[in-house]
């Protein structure tokens, strides 16, 4: 009997359900020809080891679940080497098979493989609507994790990063989202979203009441009476699972506090620009997952996440000591971008130039990364290497121009999604054409050409951004 499952099962595809260094090691005994014994019985695939160690592949089960005499927990490199042992070992390769999406999967099968009670949480989440981003063949991005399907119609090898008690849930929001594009006939690349209502229909007349005072007192007269309003009103938003006001007003707070401690970090225009975003947010009539957010938690543990470092923008004062300063760490993961807040700067150091392999983090909505206290342990950190080479081609840019298209087409951002690093690229760059510094303003502009040979300058400042972080001229949407 033919395991059409195992012989789908890529280098890439075992290395999300382990890790690379197994499959690289698995790779190299078998190429040394110290790989297992294979025997196939009713479709089990039994793999025996120099050293004695007995492993099975049932058909039907995980390999995360499949018996292993060493012992250890999930998938083991004996797991791996005997998948790649059964590739090496079959005699005809598998038939090709017929595109397939995993939209195709009903909601029978959904239950029957996750159960009643994850399928419920979901539609939960469907009812309210969420984003998420197609990537064919079988890749879903949803708002706080990652699902990919590795073998065509098999939906016991699945790849995501969430926790398993978020894991049954995001894959059935996966499937949906995948029905969702194939129903529109969406058979590339998309961004979409699914489920929920086609406007936003949420009470937030609390909020325009606090703005109108906040408007007639400004940050002069704003009083610590109304700040304590509108704290509440921010937890209230969290709680009714509207991330993005909420996360507007503890920008908005944040300014008020540094307007009384006659900070720098306090800006009028950001100030402004808080307030309209607030105002647009309360009567905009898009996706209620793009203009309040989506029926997920404002945080998500995740089990396993690799992150190749961007590098980092430090925050505070230029003069300051490594125990007062901290940085903002870029981490690209798959096309995507996801930012560490606040770093240390000694842990910033550590990785802002590094690949890290974590057990231990959180991710939020907006994609900002916690790394949760107390499990330090489960991270590893190794050095960048040659990573930024095999950045796919939505995060990395040759084109500065054509990217500019891309940024036009964006909706306004006052009533976007609020992605952390939403729009932070790696560019690559052909020449470094001119610098120059203006010592009045404390900006540092260069004339750069990209691959296609376009020529940018940097632009005065975005809203919010560090007076020692360059930016492109590009429209700012």
């Amino acid at each position: 009997m033919t395991r059409p499952d195992l012989l789908a099962l890529t280098p890439d595809s075992l290395a999300a359900l382990a890790n690379r260094g197994l499959v690289k090691r698995a790779t190299k005994d078998l190429d040394a020809g110290t790989g297992p014994s294979v025997d196939v019985a009713d479709g089990t695939v039994h793999g025996t080891f120099a050293d004695g160690v007995v492993s099975s592949l049932p058909p039907g089960v995980p390999l995360d679940a499949a018996p292993c005499s060493c012992g250890a927990a999930g998938v083991c490199r004996h797991h791996i080497a005997l998948v790649l042992a059964y590739q090496r070992a079959a005699e005809e390769p598998v038939a090709e098979m017929a595109p397939w999406s995993p939209g195709s999967v009903t909601d029978e099968e959904l239950t029957k493989q996750f159960g009643q009670r994850a399928v419920q949480q979901a539609r939960r989440t469907l009812r309210s609507g969420y984003p998420v981003a197609i990537r064919r063949p079988a890749t879903a991005e949803l708002p706080t994790c990652t699902v990919r399907f590795l073998v065509p119609g098999d939906l016991g090898y699945v790849h995501t990063d969430a926790t398993a008690a978020r894991r049954d849930e995001s894959i059935v929001l996966a499937v949906w989202a995948f029905r969702e594009a194939d129903t529109a006939g969406l058979t590339g690349d998309a961004k979409l979203d699914v489920g929920g209502g086609a406007a936003v229909t949420s009470d937030l007349s609390q909020l325009e009441d606090l703005l109108d005072q906040l408007l007639t007192d400004g940050a002069v007269h704003a009083g610590p009476v109304l700040d304590a309003a509108w704290r509440r009103l921010q937890r209230d938003l969290t709680a009714q699972h509207m991330h993005w006001p909420a996360a507007a007003i503890e920008d908005l707070l944040d300014q008020l506090d540094a307007y009384r401690k006659r900070s720098a970090k306090y800006r009028a225009e950001r100030f402004a620009e808080l307030l309209t975003e607030l105002h647009a947010r309360s009567r905009g009539t898009g996706p209620r997952s793009e203009v309040l957010g989506t029926d997920e938690p404002a945080e998500t543990p995740l089990r396993r996440v690799r992150l190749t470092a961007l590098g980092c923008r430090v925050n505070g004062r230029v003069n300051g000591t490594a125990d007062t300063r901290t940085a903002d760490v870029y981490f690209a993961s798959g096309d995507m971008v996801l930012v560490h807040r606040d770093a240390p700067m000694r842990t910033a150091t550590r990785t802002a130039t590094a690949n890290v392999v974590s057990e231990s983090v959180s991710r939020s909505a907006s994609r900002v990364l916690r790394l949760r206290s107390g499990r330090v342990g489960q991270t590893s950190v190794t050095p960048v290497g040659t990573s930024w080479h095999q950045l796919p081609e939505p995060l990395l840019v040759r084109d500065l121009a054509a990217y500019a298209e891309t940024l036009d087409a964006l909706p306004p951002r006052v009533v976007r999604a609020r992605i952390a690093a939403e729009l932070v690229r790696v560019v690559e760059v052909r020449e470094v054409c001119h610098v120059g510094y203006d010592p009045a303003a404390q900006h540092l502009e260069a004339i750069l050409a990209d691959a296609a040979g376009t020529r940018r300058r940097p632009c005065p400042r975005p809203i919010g951004a560090s007076a020692h972080s360059p930016s492109t001229r590009l429209p700012r949407r």
